[in-house]
């Protein structure tokens, strides 16, 4: 299953690895119900994201954390 670059975007800024994330949730719940997860987080993280990244330090979840040193 292939992410769009928005879908990219919106969990790039809360998970480490987008395509993980899905890829698990696919391998967890099935192809349909991985759908409905990812509508569900990127419905609820896209707003957030368009906050963020319109500041001149945003970073993705994977900087965020490697600038804390995770």
């Amino acid at each position: 299953m292939e992410l769009s670059k928005e879908q990219i975007s919106v969990l790039a800024y809360v998970v480490v690895d987008p395509q993980a994330w899905l890829d698990h949730a696919v391998t967890v719940f099935g192809d349909e119900t991985a759908v409905k997860h990812l509508a569900a987080k990127v419905g609820k993280h896209k707003a957030t994201y368009e906050s963020a990244v319109k500041l001149p330090d945003y970073k993705t979840r994977a900087e965020r954390d490697a600038a804390e040193g995770m």
